[in-house]
Protein backbone atom coordinates (compact mmCIF):
# COMPACT_ATOMS: atom_id res chain seq x y z
CA UNK A 1 0.00 0.00 0.00
CA UNK A 2 2.70 2.38 0.30
CA UNK A 3 3.27 2.63 -3.51
CA UNK A 4 -0.89 3.78 -3.17
CA UNK A 5 0.63 6.34 -0.72
CA UNK A 6 -0.74 5.00 2.04
CA UNK A 7 1.20 5.41 5.19
CA UNK A 8 2.33 2.92 7.39
CA UNK A 9 1.11 5.35 10.19
CA UNK A 10 -2.14 4.41 8.69
CA UNK A 11 -1.95 0.92 7.69
CA UNK A 12 -1.32 0.33 11.41
CA UNK A 13 -4.15 1.77 12.25
CA UNK A 14 -6.28 0.19 10.19
CA UNK A 15 -4.47 -2.82 11.03
CA UNK A 16 -3.57 -4.17 7.63
CA UNK A 17 -1.66 -7.40 7.04
CA UNK A 18 -0.77 -9.64 4.38
CA UNK A 19 -1.68 -13.02 3.06
CA UNK A 20 1.16 -15.06 2.01
CA UNK A 21 -0.99 -17.48 0.75
CA UNK A 22 -3.66 -15.87 -1.46
CA UNK A 23 -0.43 -13.24 -1.63
CA UNK A 24 -2.96 -10.38 -1.02
CA UNK A 25 -3.62 -7.51 1.31
CA UNK A 26 -5.38 -7.90 4.19
CA UNK A 27 -8.20 -5.37 5.06
CA UNK A 28 -10.36 -5.46 7.95
CA UNK A 29 -13.92 -3.86 7.95
CA UNK A 30 -14.43 -2.73 11.75
CA UNK A 31 -17.89 -1.35 13.52
CA UNK A 32 -18.03 2.05 14.79
CA UNK A 33 -16.79 0.67 17.82
CA UNK A 34 -13.52 -0.77 16.34
CA UNK A 35 -14.61 -4.83 16.69
CA UNK A 36 -13.62 -6.59 13.17
CA UNK A 37 -17.10 -7.69 11.08
CA UNK A 38 -15.57 -8.96 8.05
CA UNK A 39 -11.91 -8.93 6.02
CA UNK A 40 -11.62 -7.82 2.45
CA UNK A 41 -8.53 -8.85 0.64
CA UNK A 42 -6.84 -7.67 -2.45
CA UNK A 43 -4.20 -8.59 -4.67
CA UNK A 44 -0.53 -8.09 -4.78
CA UNK A 45 -0.83 -8.46 -8.35
CA UNK A 46 -3.76 -7.29 -9.74
CA UNK A 47 -6.85 -5.10 -8.91
CA UNK A 48 -8.80 -7.80 -7.90
CA UNK A 49 -10.30 -8.65 -4.46
CA UNK A 50 -12.75 -10.14 -2.37
CA UNK A 51 -14.26 -10.47 1.24
CA UNK A 52 -13.78 -13.77 3.49
CA UNK A 53 -17.17 -15.51 3.62
CA UNK A 54 -17.20 -14.87 7.63
CA UNK A 55 -18.56 -11.99 8.78
CA UNK A 56 -21.44 -9.13 8.27
CA UNK A 57 -22.25 -7.88 5.43
CA UNK A 58 -20.30 -4.69 4.12
CA UNK A 59 -23.16 -2.93 3.44
CA UNK A 60 -23.92 -2.72 6.94
CA UNK A 61 -20.98 -0.50 7.86
CA UNK A 62 -18.66 2.16 6.90
CA UNK A 63 -15.09 1.50 6.29
CA UNK A 64 -12.80 4.25 8.74
CA UNK A 65 -16.26 5.12 10.75
CA UNK A 66 -14.35 3.60 13.99
CA UNK A 67 -11.62 6.48 13.13
CA UNK A 68 -14.32 9.17 12.73
CA UNK A 69 -15.43 7.99 16.27
CA UNK A 70 -11.97 7.50 17.93
CA UNK A 71 -11.13 10.96 16.58
CA UNK A 72 -14.56 12.73 16.90
CA UNK A 73 -14.02 14.13 13.39
CA UNK A 74 -17.33 16.71 12.70
CA UNK A 75 -16.00 16.53 8.97
CA UNK A 76 -15.25 13.84 6.85
CA UNK A 77 -14.71 12.64 3.15
CA UNK A 78 -16.94 9.83 1.63
CA UNK A 79 -15.62 7.52 -0.86
CA UNK A 80 -16.78 4.25 -2.37
CA UNK A 81 -13.03 2.41 -1.72
CA UNK A 82 -11.25 1.43 1.67
CA UNK A 83 -8.09 2.33 -0.36
CA UNK A 84 -9.13 5.69 -1.16
CA UNK A 85 -10.08 6.02 2.09
CA UNK A 86 -7.23 5.14 3.99
CA UNK A 87 -5.25 7.39 0.97
CA UNK A 88 -6.76 10.64 2.48
CA UNK A 89 -6.19 9.12 6.06
CA UNK A 90 -2.31 9.39 5.16
CA UNK A 91 -3.03 12.94 4.03
CA UNK A 92 -4.41 13.97 7.30
CA UNK A 93 -8.31 14.37 5.83
CA UNK A 94 -10.49 11.99 7.93
CA UNK A 95 -12.66 9.80 5.30
CA UNK A 96 -15.01 7.10 5.02
CA UNK A 97 -15.68 4.37 2.60
CA UNK A 98 -18.81 2.49 1.55
CA UNK A 99 -17.04 -0.38 -0.10
CA UNK A 100 -19.56 -0.04 -3.61
CA UNK A 101 -20.67 2.49 -5.51
CA UNK A 102 -23.72 2.74 -3.43
CA UNK A 103 -24.88 3.59 -0.37
CA UNK A 104 -27.29 1.61 1.52
CA UNK A 105 -30.02 2.06 4.22
CA UNK A 106 -27.88 1.40 6.56
CA UNK A 107 -24.94 2.76 5.83
CA UNK A 108 -26.88 5.85 5.92
CA UNK A 109 -28.32 5.67 9.36
CA UNK A 110 -24.74 5.31 10.32
CA UNK A 111 -24.02 8.29 9.03
CA UNK A 112 -26.73 10.21 10.66
CA UNK A 113 -25.58 9.25 13.79
CA UNK A 114 -22.01 9.82 13.22
CA UNK A 115 -20.64 12.99 14.90
CA UNK A 116 -19.60 14.40 10.78
CA UNK A 117 -21.90 17.51 10.68
CA UNK A 118 -19.97 17.85 7.10
CA UNK A 119 -19.69 15.55 4.45
CA UNK A 120 -17.75 15.81 1.30
CA UNK A 121 -18.79 13.50 -1.39
CA UNK A 122 -16.01 12.59 -3.60
CA UNK A 123 -17.85 9.31 -5.09
CA UNK A 124 -16.50 8.23 -8.30
CA UNK A 125 -17.00 10.15 -11.77
CA UNK A 126 -18.94 7.77 -13.17
CA UNK A 127 -22.86 6.68 -13.66
CA UNK A 128 -23.12 4.74 -10.13
CA UNK A 129 -20.71 7.08 -8.13
CA UNK A 130 -23.43 10.10 -9.73
CA UNK A 131 -26.26 8.04 -7.97
CA UNK A 132 -24.42 7.57 -5.18
CA UNK A 133 -24.19 11.18 -4.91
CA UNK A 134 -27.12 11.85 -5.47
CA UNK A 135 -28.62 9.95 -2.78
CA UNK A 136 -26.29 11.32 0.08
CA UNK A 137 -27.33 14.84 -0.98
CA UNK A 138 -30.92 13.49 -0.18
Amino acid sequence: LNSKGISEEVQRGFKIGYDKETKSVVIPWTNKDGQIVRLQFRSVNSKKFWFSKEGDRIKNHLFGLYHIYRKNSTTAWIVEAPIDCMYLWTQGIPSIATGTASISKTQLKLLKQSPIETLVIASDNDEAGMKMKDKLIK
